[in-house]
């Protein structure tokens, strides 16, 4: 007789918790059933927790494992799918003592139920509690130096929070496809918030999530004129495709000032041909940015404001962009978002920024960390200044508030 096992619950974000537990009882059972139940109590999404859960088992390829969902009782469900157990995951004795009294009711309504309590490993034990938190780093001038390497320090500091369970993400305004390779140096395994909050990519599902917030002509072409006032460069994306131009003839001999060249344009710079891509610059733009020397763009930017759309919001990124969004994107909102699909409590969250598209969000959470590096203005938002990104100024916070130990 095969051993059939049912595993209810709302799985309002399947995490590695939820995997840990179904992975053990594939050890034991034939066949699992994951059945994504509603809670009114905690207003889940069936219909989106569902598909969710179904994506994930895929992307893993766990064998023997069916997805459903379901509206009836769960002692119901358990008769009509022929099932030998209902397994549980336990992660403490509040949860043991939730559980049993879960069981009861449950076989009050058919007698026939067994369960079975698989207690999870110490290192998922806070993954869904309240103790979770979530460390948000922007990278340039922040979890990167001025040279655009990560410190030895950054590097154990990131290691030492995942393993203690804790949600890291990379927050930028990078194309998702140039944070990549940085969010494998850090291991860094479930989330980037590209694109200045107008993306979300889950590394896992390798599915990027873009926002539906495109901007209007009107500021798409005060961007372009101003890179072609100055034949400096333009870049603007979709979500899923990045654009460059270079207006002058050639940004090597023309541009002097060496910093210029440190992450997003390199000493050999690929560009598109204007007159191939320009079809695309209307096209579902999400973000676009002007680029060109400090002293432009610093001098631009403050006449910016009187000439966009109302609905337009402009970012001084660094000393060399001046980026365009929707004023409905930005970071603070797309980490909102995702700490509450992680279950993640707003005072739990930790931002780390310096520029000013890290404004909104150090100013907005509770805990808003600003490097040293930082504008005088974003650190007059920040709960917390800290040394700057040449420094080990990320470790060194991080110890001091003990999140990590040495």
């Amino acid at each position: 007789m095969k051993k059939i096992a049912l595993f209810p619950g709302t799985f309002d974000n399947l995490h590695e918790g939820h995997i840990h537990i179904i992975n053990k009882a594939l050890k034991i059972f034939d066949k699992v059933y994951l059945v994504i139940a509603k809670n009114e109590l905690k207003n889940s999404d069936l219909e989106k927790n569902f598909k969710n859960a179904k994506k994930i088992i895929k992307k893993l390829n766990i064998k023997n494992v069916k997805v459903l969902k379901t509206d009836n009782d769960i002692p119901t469900l358990f008769e009509e799918l022929g099932c030998t157990h209902i397994v549980r995951g336990i992660r403490n004795s509040k949860d043991y003592e939730y559980e049993s009294i879960l069981m009861k009711k449950y076989k009050s309504k058919n007698n026939k139920i067994e369960e079975v309590f698989f207690f999870a490993n110490d290192q998922y034990i806070d993954v869904a509690s309240s103790n979770r938190k979530l460390f948000a780093f922007d990278v340039d001038g922040t979890i990167v130096n001025d040279k655009k390497e990560l410190l030895e320090s950054t590097k154990i500091a990131i290691a030492k929070i995942l393993e203690n369970n804790n949600e890291v993400i990379l927050c930028t305004g990078r194309h998702y496809t140039n944070v990549l390779k940085l969010a494998e140096e850090l291991k860094v395994k479930n989330y980037l918030i590209t694109s200045g909050g107008s993306a979300l990519f889950d590394i896992k599902l390798n599915n990027l999530s873009v926002s539906k917030k495109f901007l209007s002509k009107k500021d798409i072409d005060i961007a372009i004129n101003l890179a072609k006032k100055y034949k400096r460069e333009l870049i603007w994306n979709n979500g899923e495709k990045i654009y460059r131009v270079y207006f002058g003839k050639d940004p090597i001999s023309e541009i002097k000032e060496e910093k210029y060249f440190f992450g997003g344009s390199h000493i050999n710079p690929k560009y598109d041909n204007w007159n191939e891509v320009k079809s695309e610059v209307y096209n579902n733009v999400i973000q676009i940015t002007f680029k060109a020397e400090s002293k432009t763009i610093e001098k631009e930017f403050k006449k910016i404001h009187k000439i966009i759309s109302n609905d337009c919001i402009c970012y001084h990124a660094s000393n060399f962009y001046i980026d365009f969004f929707d004023k409905s994107i930005g970071k603070y909102n797309a980490i909102k978002d995702l700490a509450k699909k992680l279950n993640i409590k707003e005072n739990n969250i930790y931002v780390f920024g310096d520029s000013g598209n890290d404004t909104e969000m150090i100013e907005r959470f509770e805990n808003g960390i600003a490097m040293g590096n930082a504008a005088k203005h974003i650190k007059k938002k920040a709960k917390y200044i800290i040394g700057c990104n040449n420094t080990d100024s990320i470790y060194n916070f991080l110890i001091k508030k003990g999140f990590i130990n040495e």
